[in-house]
């Protein structure tokens, strides 16, 4: 029986466990999670979110594991619904849930999942509360060490889906691998700390990064399914959290465009359909610490006028740090739709933000064809994509 190692049991992880178990080939399948309850997730555990804080994709979107989430969602009590805020006859598959009960979702498919595969003749550990420190190939196979045991787990194939991790110190490789990609050998690359977005990035070589992108996009085109490419113009230098606050990237123009912008320019060239633009503030390029988002110098200057994207523009979520420490919900969808976003996504207060971009329009502030503007591109994205 072939032995195969999950390390990290988020949503990729339960992802890459489901597709083994429908192959039906009994395997031998030990999963690690650092983390007290395997399944959940770090982006939709109550430890790192708000309970409030909705996800980022709709019901409809979440690739279902045998059930999809709204039939699980219908499948619970009525008690159940109405301690997390939820009525019975309101869920819908395009609803935007909090983050949390998706997590709930996940938690409970794994368990189901686990079940399933020993029912048919798999072998499956679970090791939670068990960080993996090294995976080291051997003659024997792959040693997987952990911080739970003396001895290693050995297995055969190993699957990574270790997801957003902050590294303990901060360090700089001395080892140079050069890029395939010329502009990269004489740009000045910073060490620096990498934040919770560190590992959604595509790569930290920007030739691999574009490649991946390339790849991405077209193949969502080909399928009729709408992709956004984030966070431009580009997040993975700065430290900190823009969940959390303000911040920033110390690059020029010129290091943006042998960096950062390489990827997107990939995806523009590919026909990405959307660009979410990411709150970080960019001083040495614009002069001041607005973020990229609310500034027409970014959004306007640098994405639509230099790169010639034509494409929808949304901004991160406006109920972020970055945001909510300085702007009021209205001020914050007013700017992003000024500096020429499409789509002020998910404001603390969608009601405010909402009465702000009337209010602006009565004063003259944002004009009804600036709006329309918006309008015809997202309806031309979804005339093409769905037909609508």
């Amino acid at each position: 029986m072939k032995r195969i190692a999950i390390v990290g049991v988020g949503p990729t992880g339960i992802y890459t466990f489901y597709e083994l178990v429908k192959r039906g080939e009994p395997l031998a399948i030990t999963l690690f999670e650092k983390e007290a309850q395997a399944g959940v997730g770090m982006p939709y555990s109550d430890d790192n979110t708000a309970a409030q804080m909705l996800a980022n994709i709709a019901s409809i979107e979440i690739p279902p594991i045998d059930l999809t989430y709204l039939q699980w969602l219908q499948q619970q009590s009525d008690d159940w619904l109405a301690a997390r805020g939820l009525e019975r006859h309101a869920l819908h598959e395009r609803q935007f849930l909090p983050r949390v009960i998706l997590g709930e979702y996940y938690r409970d498919r794994f368990l189901y999942l686990v079940e399933r595969a020993r029912d048919v003749g798999f072998v499956i550990s679970v090791c939670e509360s068990c960080e993996v420190t090294d995976i080291a190939v051997q003659s024997t196979g792959i040693a997987i060490h952990t911080d739970s045991a003396a001895d290693p787990v050995i297995v055969d194939l190993v699957a990574i889906a270790t997801g957003h991790l902050w590294p303990e110190e901060e360090r700089a490789s001395r080892q140079y691998f050069p890029s395939p990609w010329t502009g990269l050998m004489e740009a000045r690359i910073a060490p620096c700390r990498v934040g919770i977005l560190g590992t959604s990035l595509s790569a930290s070589d920007a030739a691999v990064a574009a490649d991946m992108v390339r790849a991405e996009v077209e193949g969502f085109r080909d399928k009729k399914m709408l992709c956004c490419a984030k966070h431009f113009p580009g997040i993975g230098a700065a430290a900190g959290d823009s969940h959390e606050g303000a911040i920033t990237i110390d690059s020029t123009s010129e290091e943006l465009e042998t960096v950062d912008l390489v990827p997107f320019r990939a995806a523009i060239e590919a026909g990405v359909p959307v660009i979410m633009v990411g709150h970080v503030s960019l001083p040495n390029i614009i002069g001041d610490s607005t973020p990229a988002p609310l500034s027409s110098a970014v959004v306007q200057g640098m994405l639509r006028d230099s790169l010639g994207y034509t494409g929808v523009v949304g901004t991160d979520s406006l109920s972020m740090g970055a945001i909510t420490s300085y702007y009021t919900p209205a001020e914050a969808a007013v700017a992003a739709l000024k500096a020429g976003c499409d789509i002020p996504l998910m404001p603390e207060r969608f009601d405010e933000a909402s009465q702000g971009v009337l209010d602006a329009v009565q004063a003259g502030e944002l004009t009804e064809e600036r709006l329309d503007e918006s309008l015809i591109r997202i309806l031309s994205a979804k005339q093409e994509y769905f037909g609508l």
